[in-house]
């Protein structure tokens, strides 16, 4: 029988928190650690108070995930501890602070606290997610094969903000920051075909593409139900709002009065005062609004990566109309189950043609399906999985 391979996984959010796309990552290669727990040791490190971590989610995890070794570390000190915070963090970060790039939010305790756990440990792999956290990886002593998990390109995060708020600070440095940080890894692990060229273009390091995957819930998804539903769900961040905001000034006006748009997820709180939604907030199983919706919309004017949840409703067989930063990181951008539109008056007549005009709906619908299946299903993440980690 084999060795089982040692793997190290950081990733600094807690998967049991919301359900948000990056979440949606963490959860799937949790569950797959999970399934292969004949193959693998895994250390899933990550972060106490960026997670939000206390004793029960500790809990949730150690019954959900018994093969695998969650590791909680500290990257700074409750203030309330007034000594510590003020001789254990704090002057530390006074000192160190100032030699730290802009987009690195480890910290000195932290990476204290990272190699004294992994001092004498030997890995197979270690795998860190975002690039925000890359520079832990100088901290670690001994591993064959380093994968910088990077979800997002976080110069175009960091764009959004620069244009909006005019910052002195000039996109490039971040961008030399981020490139710098990335080539301190063997491989980077991407999910959005723009951003692997990116990344290929500025590091000259390997860039695997991993496929989003979902489980086909076509059969579970009434393709000819009377449904007069319009979904949509998201988190809150400064790229939802700005395109809610859009959404309720440029499109809502326009919707058929005789379609429900239910919303949920963090964003929810934003629609107020509109009797044509209905505002769920956060909601721990979407599968039946998925199911009990028609149509998705992704409203998306700024922003980088693939949208999971856009993934997700082409898995039902949903059709979606979003704008043109909706389609990012999708293989096709043309006839893929989406509707790309710009004006506000013509993304709500392709939400109001798909209610009205079954043929129509239909043909999206059958585009979805087909793109869906040749490039998000789980055989096809399984494998590259399989195949990264497993194979010599």
């Amino acid at each position: 029988m084999s060795k089982k391979k040692k793997i190290l996984y950081f990733v600094p959010d807690n998967p049991f928190n919301n359900k948000a796309g990056n979440i949606t990552r963490f959860v799937k290669m949790l569950d797959y650690f999970s399934r292969k727990s004949g193959e693998f040791d895994v250390d899933f490190i990550t972060e106490r108070f960026w997670g939000n971590w206390n004793d029960e989610s500790i809990r949730i995890f150690a019954d959900k995930y018994p093969t695998i070794n969650l590791v909680v570390l500290d990257r700074k000190i409750d203030r309330k501890k007034f000594l510590s915070y003020i001789f254990k963090y704090k002057i530390w970060e006074f000192i160190f602070g100032f030699t730290k790039s802009k987009i690195d939010l480890t910290t000195y305790l932290l990476k204290f606290n990272f190699k004294k756990y992994t001092g004498n440990k030997n890995y197979d792999f270690a795998i860190i997610s975002y690039v925000n956290w890359g520079s832990l990886i100088k901290n670690l002593k001994s591993y064959k094969t380093s994968i910088i998990d990077t979800h997002d390109f976080i110069t175009g995060q960091y764009l959004t903000t620069y244009r909006a708020k005019k910052s002195t600070s000039l996109p490039y440095r971040i961008l030399e920051k981020e490139v710098g940080i990335l080539k301190e890894f063997d491989e980077i692990w991407t999910y959005s075909v723009e951003e692997k060229y990116i990344f290929e273009q500025f590091t000259q390091k390997p860039v695997q593409l991993v496929p989003v995957s979902f489980p086909n819930h076509k059969s579970e998804f009434l393709c000819n139900k009377d449904s007069r539903k319009l979904f949509y769900v998201a988190s809150d961040n400064d790229h939802n709002k700005r395109s809610v905001k859009w959404f309720l000034k440029e499109v809502l006006q326009h919707i058929n009065k005789d379609i429900e748009i239910v919303v949920a997820g963090s964003i929810s709180k934003y629609f107020s005062g509109s009797s044509q939604v209905i505002e769920l907030g956060v909601v721990e199983d979407l599968k039946s609004l998925f199911v009990d919706a028609k149509v998705f919309m992704c409203p998306m004017l700024t922003g980088t990566g693939i949208k999971i949840k856009v993934v997700e409703a082409l898995s039902y067989g949903m059709p979606v109309v979003t704008n043109i930063r909706g389609i990012d990181g999708l293989f096709n951008k043309r006839q893929n189950g989406c509707i790309v539109t710009s004006s506000g008056v013509e993304f709500a007549n392709e939400i109001n043609r798909l209610f009205n005009d079954e043929s129509y709906y239909k043909k999206i619908q059958s585009e979805g399906e087909n793109y869906f299946l040749n490039n998000h299903s789980e055989v096809l993440e399984e494998e590259f999985l399989n195949d990264s980690l497993i194979k010599d």
